[in-house]
């Protein structure tokens, strides 16, 4: 059991260092384009990680309270169950520190995630410049031919140069 609880411990600090780096990465390249991508990604991963860590502490509180009867009853509630178990034998024992722990790091994980699927939202739209692919602009024949001209033009003047 101590061993399990070293194990929770140093999940919860790293996880807490990971988070701490991932407001400074989301605070320094979020805001940029180019670097929006990798402060997803890093999100994203991250958010793994702190679910690992939830689950584990759920497990563990669970375990700790109700014994092994409540983990059983736990993970038969789709796997997950010994998150919102542990919360409720931390709140029947009022373990609140336990109990705010496991509900801070829900709220990582699921912010964590849904921040980084935002900025990935953010990637993929596309801002075509106006005009080049705008389907509302009239072009009539006049137009076109006197663009292909222009063109052509641009193109014999520029290999007039080299030569």
């Amino acid at each position: 059991m101590e061993g399990f609880y070293k194990i929770v411990q140093t999940l919860i600090n790293i996880s807490s260092i990971v988070f701490g780096l991932n407001l400074i990465i989301l605070l320094l390249l979020g805001p940029f384009r180019k670097t929006r991508g990798v402060t997803a990604m890093a999100l994203l991963y991250s958010s793994f990680l702190f679910g690992i860590t939830t689950w584990l502490t759920g497990l563990f509180l669970t375990y700790m309270f109700w014994g092994i009867i409540g983990v059983i009853v736990g993970l038969f509630i789709v796997g997950i169950g010994v998150v919102p178990i542990g919360a409720l034998a931390c709140l029947f024992n009022a373990s609140w520190q336990s109990l705010w722990t496991l509900v801070i790091l829900v709220a990582v994980t699921f912010g964590a995630r849904w921040i980084g699927w935002l900025l990935i939202a953010t990637l993929e739209e596309k801002q075509e410049p106006k005009g080049v692919f705008d389907t509302t602009a009239s072009w009539d024949e006049d137009t076109i031919e006197d663009t292909i001209e222009k063109d052509i033009e641009d193109i014999t003047d520029e290999k007039s140069e080299e030569r």
